[in-house]
């Protein structure tokens, strides 16, 4: 019989109190600055937070310079409210970096929703949450970017590493004034989801890691993300993106859902060689986060797929059993990207989970 996607299963210590102002919990507080380190505005109330000495959550100069220098902000109102295209040129005094599209769903921020930042896995776009925004947008404020070289940010410079893409988060949320936040990061976004626990843990509130491991490539994997990005450049996207649908989806989404495989085919056909080559390389180069994961003393929700192949549920029990306060969920009938090949029970993996941040109370989770 197959697991109950509605039945959590919690790991290591049991969901203790956590209790966040309303300004902090839904990052609307003033901007982090890039002389203030890990300081932070309002940390976790309850929780011991570590000091961190040599912690950045901004990027460096050199940093900065190595990005472009235009950056644009996208509002795009769903279909229920909103301007379709409604853009807004930053006008902080932080230095811009490369273009990113960020996607603020539903509505202008309210303040007692946290928000919910999305990051897509590889090699996709924003539009992998297409088919969750609107639900997800009923309990948090939603942002889903475009990472640096894939999507509509695709002439911007590419991704180096995981550390500089979540630096460059960041700095993207310091100039829209958003403080704390929750990363949900599939697969690729889940490593970029760690690197930012890692880089500035007093601002995430909470994390949400789909269909990813903390775990660092082994020497079979980095060379098969070099032979990826060797084959994106040398044979084009076409080719990766048939190789890549039965790797990424289940067999049920397959063999029940053509339509959605051909989407998912058409994304991955369409993103930049470039770009899926870079990221590739730039993932082989990531550490083993295992130990970020001990350190996080917020909320955590791990939520895999039976049917995923790249990510065998024992990488997200290894996750979930790291985590002071993680629990597990195994959505039944979903390969790699589960937030879309069974959205239904994605949401009622994730929305209880919003609510019971959004109320600033875990314990019954």
């Amino acid at each position: 019989m197959p697991p109950d996607p509605r039945r959590v299963k919690a790991h290591g210590a049991p969901c203790g109190a956590f209790h966040q102002t309303p300004l902090d919990q839904c990052g609307n507080g003033r901007p982090q600055h890039a002389d203030r380190g890990d300081r932070g505005v309002g940390r976790m109330r309850g929780i011991h937070t570590k000091k961190r000495t040599h912690a950045r959550d901004t990027p460096t100069d050199t940093e900065c310079d190595q990005q472009e220098r235009a950056h644009r902000w996208s509002y795009h109102g769903t279909s229920i409210g909103g301007p379709r295209h409604l853009r807004k040129a930053h006008s902080g005094h932080l230095r811009p970096l490369a273009n990113v599209r960020m996607i603020l769903s539903l509505s202008p921020r309210e303040p007692m929703r946290p928000t919910l930042l999305l990051l897509h896995g590889f090699p996709l776009d924003h539009t992998l949450w297409d088919p969750n925004i609107a639900a997800l947008s009923t309990v948090a404020n939603v942002l889903a970017p475009d990472l640096p070289g894939f999507g509509e940010a695709r002439n911007t410079t590419p991704m180096r590493t995981m550390e500089a893409t979540a630096a460059h988060l960041l700095h993207q949320l310091d100039a829209r004034g958003i403080d704390r936040f929750i990363p949900c990061g599939l697969s690729m976004g889940g490593y970029i989801a760690m690197a930012l626990a890692e880089r500035a843990p007093a601002r995430v509130a909470a994390l949400i890691l789909c269909n990813t491991r903390s775990t660092a490539d082994t020497e079979e994997g980095k060379q098969g993300r070099e032979t990826t990005a060797h084959d994106a450049l040398e044979k084009g996207m076409s080719v990766i993106a048939r190789a890549m649908v039965p790797k990424v989806l289940g067999a049920t989404t397959r063999r029940e859902r053509p339509a959605e495989a051909a989407r998912i085919e058409a994304m991955i056909a369409r993103q930049d060689p470039e770009a899926v080559a870079a990221a590739s390389r730039a993932m082989a180069l990531r550490p083993d986060r295992t130990a970020v994961l001990r350190d996080f003393q917020g909320p955590a929700l791990v939520i895999t797929g039976d049917e995923d192949e790249l990510m065998p549920l024992p990488t997200s029990v290894h996750m979930a059993e790291a985590l002071s306060h993680g629990q597990l969920v195994v959505i039944p009938g979903a390969g790699h990207l589960s937030n879309t090949e069974r959205p239904d029970d994605f949401h009622q993996a994730v929305l209880p989970f919003l609510r019971a941040i959004a109320a600033g109370n875990t314990a019954t989770m």
